[in-house]
């Protein structure tokens, strides 16, 4: 299943892996999605299309970090601490995936 980074992908002339390059792609998207979203600058639905990309490129290596961020997001707002816990705890995982696909 390709989403929208692996299409802008299959369009590159010197890319030698679209699939990679997706990956690290939606990973940088989901970052910074997340990012704006902790600073009240992004809303729910924008993280949700972030968790969709990362689940269709990542597949089962997505699972647990789409779990916590989803856990943080059923956090109420005013629990920010608990949130800012779980978020770079997810973003790590994800980071970490997108490193082993560049590496192996």
């Amino acid at each position: 299943m390709f989403l929208r980074f692996a299409q802008r992908a299959n369009g590159m002339a010197f890319t030698p892996s679209p699939e990679r390059y997706a990956r690290r792609a939606a990973a940088s998207y989901a970052a910074d999605t997340l990012a704006a979203w902790l600073q009240g600058r992004e809303r729910d639905y924008a993280v949700q299309d972030a968790l969709r990309e990362l689940r269709a490129l990542f597949h089962e290596g997505a699972a647990q970090p789409c779990r916590l961020i989803l856990d943080a997001m059923r956090l109420s707002p005013d629990d920010e601490d608990a949130r800012a816990a779980l978020v770079p705890r997810a973003l790590d995982m994800i980071d970490r995936q997108a490193r082993a696909d560049r590496d192996g």
